[in-house]
């Protein structure tokens, strides 16, 4: 997949009947690789916002990750129309000073923030390494240096590392032994039948409050293939951050895994969408085995949809066989719909039995048939947990009591959330 975006092909899809919310529109505007200023005065002339509207739209660019993006457009804006609150003349760009002032502290304190958490990064793939223990990382700052080119142009809250679950217990017993806090007994990854259902555990480390989500799956199995860690370990790519080599993720796994990530929580957050974009027009990516990765993971809607909202919202170039499969499925496009439909209202603002909700169904349009469908049920609401792990605690050749046990827990839960 070449860098040059216009040496691949562009496709256009049909407007979607639900319009984006001028606030949405925004942000996107600002999020652009290159961003047009004079669009982004257009809107934000046509708004027309006041102080309350713009803290409004701080508070929704820091929800969707995407304030340092933010920041870095309108900085760039002739600071001659940057205008004190009523001092806003027609033709002006009307952009509070005080607007500009606090993005720029917020932006600081994440540029800091995300250095900080390098340097963590760095400190703790060396402490695997030097217990032998092999290690990937993703996401967080690797994702910021390899698709943006710049550590502090990313918001993440915490680190991903990716281990073999055989080392799952080790890994976790070293991170403890050098101040991290485990969220869940240490004893929990020693559980076959817990690893078996699950994929990561948090650690945190109270000194720089930073947390980490140690993996040894990158994919539940209700939605996609398993993956094991072999099979994606043989193909790691390195990455430099502060001069140190950090292993990864190789581009192709990596583009792949953001976007079924991005549509396992139902894409809350542009950010999640605006990865893709930097990661294809800024990584070289090989569309032949693009291909064959994501033939493997046998998750086609939830990359897909992921594809095509980039593409359209950013323009991003894909390769023609992407373009191919998402016109041959016409649900991608009510896919599409939905999700924006969904930014519009903005997931993080409903109560979490709504929110639940509201994912499930929409990860419910990623299958099928029935049978598919009744699976993904079964499997979302009454597999194995953690939870189950930690409460009844039983030797594998005891799991099939799980079947019994899980839909007690179920109803308990609800009927305690109904309280």
């Amino acid at each position: 997949m070449p860098k040059n975006p216009d040496s691949s092909t562009h496709y256009h899809y049909p407007l979607s009947p639900e319009p984006i919310s001028d606030e949405i529109k925004f942000l996107i505007a600002c999020c652009r690789v290159q961003p047009d200023l004079e669009e982004i005065a257009l809107q934000m002339e046509e708004g027309r916002w006041k102080m309350e509207d713009w803290k409004n739209i701080i508070a929704l660019a820091s929800r969707h990750g995407i304030l340092p993006l933010v920041y870095k457009s309108l900085k760039d804006l002739p600071a001659t129309r940057a205008q004190p609150q009523g001092q806003m003349p027609l033709g002006c760009y009307p952009l509070p000073a005080e607007i500009l002032t606090e993005l720029k502290a917020r932006y600081m304190s994440i540029s800091q923030r995300n250095m900080l958490m390098s340097a963590e990064l760095i400190r703790i793939m060396k402490l695997l390494k030097e217990h032998h223990i092999e290690a990937l990382a993703f996401k967080g700052p690797v994702l910021a240096q390899r698709a943006y080119g710049d550590i502090t142009l990313r918001q993440f809250g915490d680190l991903d590392i990716l281990v073999d679950e055989k080392e799952a217990y080790i890994s976790g017993k070293v991170l403890h032994s050098h101040g991290f806090t485990i969220h869940y007994p240490l004893s929990i990854l020693q559980n076959k039948t817990c690893l078996r259902v699950d994929s990561d555990f948090a650690l945190s480390k109270k000194s720089n409050n930073i947390l980490i989500e140690m993996h040894w799956r990158l994919f539940r199995k209700n939605i996609g293939h398993h993956l094991t860690f072999n099979q994606f370990s043989q193909d790691y790519k390195t990455i430099l951050i502060n001069s140190s080599t950090i292993p990864t993720l190789s581009p192709e796994l990596h583009l792949l895994y953001l976007s079924l990530h991005g549509s396992k929580h139902a894409w809350e957050r542009i950010e999640w969408i605006v990865d893709i974009d930097r990661f294809i027009r800024n990584c070289e990516v090989d569309s032949k085995k693009l291909k064959e990765v994501f033939n493997l993971m046998k998750a086609d809607r939830p990359i897909l949809v992921g594809f095509l909202l980039t593409h359209k919202l950013f323009q991003t170039p894909l390769p023609d066989w992407l373009t191919e499969k998402i016109e041959l499925d016409n649900e991608i496009e009510k896919l599409y719909h939905l999700t924006i439909k969904l930014l519009n209202s903005g997931l993080p603002t409903m109560t979490e039995i709504k929110r639940t909700r509201t994912i499930y169904l929409y990860q419910r349009c990623f299958f099928r048939n029935p049978r598919e469908k009744i699976k993904y049920f079964l499997e979302s609401y009454f597999s194995i947990s953690r939870n189950d792990c930690l409460a009844f605690p039983l030797p594998p050749s005891l799991n099939f009591l799980y079947l019994f046990i899980k839909p007690f827990r179920v109803i308990l839960k609800y009927l305690h959330s109904k309280k």
